[in-house]
């Protein structure tokens, strides 16, 4: 099974209130639109070289574009089996999980049907979202089947 996450856009800059910038995306899942992806923000030190990200900064930071494993594993955190990515430089316990803001990634994957006016993901929708997401991963899984994620930061190239 392959997914694949679009990093589309990105906040300018750190709104009033908020932690730091959020980054969406959409994930497709074996090319079929899936759900979308709220993140923390991608984190580049050299601007104009997409392919540096910046250094880790712990729950405040997206992970590196790349492609990933994913496997299903017991969550401490969660109390239940959920989708983590694992191998991802500078990074440790990354799960794909349900939440609202910047305040609930913790440098996770957030899913979602889509956003609200205000960039977070709309209000009721990511644990449908997540929910249908899962319910994909767990089959593959327990069909033995390797499940990868491959995630690229589109927004870049716009820009």
């Amino acid at each position: 099974m392959k997914l694949e996450l679009h990093r589309v856009e990105q906040d300018a800059s750190v709104l009033p209130g908020r932690e730091n910038r959020r980054t969406r995306g959409t994930l497709f899942l074996d090319g079929d639109l899936e759900c979308h992806i709220l993140e923390d923000e991608v984190r580049i030190d050299k601007p104009g070289t997409p392919q540096d990200e910046g250094a880790k900064i712990k729950t405040r930071t997206a992970i590196p574009a790349g492609t990933y494993q994913i496997v299903m594993i017991l969550s401490p955190k969660y109390g239940r089996i959920m989708p983590r990515l694992v191998n991802v430089p500078g990074f440790d316990g990354i799960l794909i999980h349900s939440g609202h803001d910047e305040k609930d990634t913790w440098g996770c994957l957030l899913t979602g049907q889509g956003f609200d006016k205000e960039g977070d993901i709309q209000g009721g929708t990511s644990r449908p979202a997540f929910s249908a997401l899962f319910s994909k991963l767990e089959r593959a899984w327990k069909a033995g089947e390797s499940i990868t994620i491959t995630i690229t930061n589109d927004f870049l190239s716009a820009v």
